[in-house]
Formats: structure tokens, C-alpha cells, sequence
């Protein structure tokens, strides 16, 4: 998957039936941030090849963290967690990552927000119409400096 921001190349049970993993690599152009998302199946393992991420997790009970990572260093994200990763630095970001899964899965806040009526977005977040209508109706994956 290629975005203005980046991509994301993802290898799963799809291509490779022996496995019983999914590997994936991403590269976050600088000033461009991976789009909130969470993996309803899997865990998440992520490794910094290069570059610096700061990574913001959101879990139940409104609790949230957000923390920096260089290269050669960790990041995990339990399954089912929102999260989304920022690129900061000026050289690009590239990470590794391994779900416990052989079937990648992810659902996006574009998507998720776009799959539900505007009153439940409306009367939940407390947004107008107007804002509703603009937000986006597809996957968008990265975004990129304006």
C-alpha cells in the first residue's frame, strides 16, 4: 500500500500459506504520521530500522501513552489498541513489524468513522454536520505535511 506519506508492505499466511506470522515493513516520510488504526487479531512488534518514531497507544478507561524510538529499539502495541505512529526527525522512518497472526487485519479511524451513521459520530464526539461531512470515507493510511 503507497500513500503521499509512505507505504506499507505487508507478508502474511496470503502469500507465504506455511506461515503462521505476519511480517510487515513501513517507511513514514518526514512530517508524515501513520493513521490511527488497531489490529482486532494480533499483537503488535514493532522495530526501528531507521529514523525515530514516536508511537501514541489508546486502551480503555481513556488511558493512553506515547513514547519516542530510535533505531534498534522495541515498541510493542496489544491487540486491539488504538494507535498511530508519527515520523520525527528529518531522515524518513522505516520500521519492522511481526503480528502474532497469520492473517493481517487493521481497521482505520477513516474507515471506521466513514462505516457509521454521522448522528452516532455526531452524538459521541460531539462533532457538527459540517466537520462530519468533511472527514474521509476510504482508508488514508498516512498523512502527509500540508
Amino acid at each position: 500500500m503507497e500513500f503521499p506519506g509512505g507505504k506499507l508492505r505487508i507478508v502474511s499466511q496470503k502469500e507465504f500459506p506455511i506461515t503462521t506470522m505476519t511480517g510487515a515493513t513501513m517507511l513514514v516520510n518526514p512530517g508524515s504520521v501513520r493513521e490511527l488504526h488497531w489490529h482486532p487479531n494480533a499483537d503488535e512488534w514493532q522495530f526501528v530500522l531507521s529514523g525515530r518514531a514516536r508511537v501514541t497507544i489508546f486502551g480503555a478507561h481513556a488511558r493512553t501513552k506515547t513514547a519516542e524510538f530510535g533505531q534498534g529499539e522495541v515498541g510493542f502495541v496489544k491487540q486491539g489498541f488504538g494507535h498511530y505512529i508519527e515520523q520525527v526527525g528529518s531522515e524518513p522512518l522505516r520500521m519492522l513489524f511481526i503480528f502474532n497472526s497469520p492473517v493481517y487485519e487493521e481497521i482505520n479511524i477513516s474507515t471506521w468513522l466513514g462505516a457509521n451513521p454521522a448522528s452516532i459520530v455526531e452524538d459521541n464526539f460531539g462533532l457538527t454536520k459540517a466537520v462530519i461531512d468533511k472527514l474521509p470515507r476510504k482508508l488514508v493510511g498516512f498523512t502527509a505535511p500540508a
